[in-house]
């Protein structure tokens, strides 16, 4: 008996040729630990001494000469062979792949253009208000009351685009 042999070897064995009997008292230990298997060994061993049974067929003289008088007529029909098959699948996978990558890359670099296009349109008006912050300018309160301020000194000039930016930085910081 060889102590070595599993059920898989065992069914492996069976398949090929009869058990010697020291493989029979071998696969009824291993039916006694899992008896669960039982049915499906009975199955597995019918089937096999059915199939030894059958009477064996030499192979045809001409077997090599009808595979590839099919493979040809195959070719000839056009219909596709499991390879060719294979190939396409790949294939479009590969290219289904590439599509997403094109898709997210563009997708990203259009968002990437959109956010510099923002940071083009908003970087003026923050200059404005940094150059707005210097301490020299007049305060706004002053501006609006630029015409009391003319009364008071008539030889005074409004700046009429400092108003205008003065306005506009206004209407910027209240949007923040």
């Amino acid at each position: 008996m060889n102590p070595g042999l599993d059920e898989t070897q065992l069914r492996e064995l069976a398949w090929r040729r009869p058990l010697t009997a020291d493989e029979l008292t071998r696969l009824a230990e291993c039916l006694r630990e899992q008896p669960e298997l039982r049915a499906e060994w009975q199955a597995d061993l019918a089937l096999a001494s059915a199939l030894r049974q059958l009477p064996r067929r030499p192979a045809p003289s001409n077997l090599t000469a009808r595979i590839l008088a099919e493979v040809d007529r195959l070719e000839s029909t056009g219909a596709a062979s499991p390879v060719t098959l294979h190939i396409w699948g790949r294939w479009l996978r590969w290219s289904l792949g590439v599509t997403v990558a094109t898709v997210v890359l563009g997708g990203g670099l259009f968002w990437r253009h959109q956010q510099q296009l923002a940071a083009a349109k908003v970087e003026p008006l923050a200059k404005l208000v940094k150059a707005t912050k210097a301490s020299s300018l007049p305060s706004r309160e002053a501006l609006e009351n630029f015409d009391v301020i003319m009364k008071l000194h008539p030889e005074a000039q409004a700046d009429m685009q400092l108003l205008a930016l003065s306005q506009r930085l206004a209407e910027f910081e209240a949007k923040r």
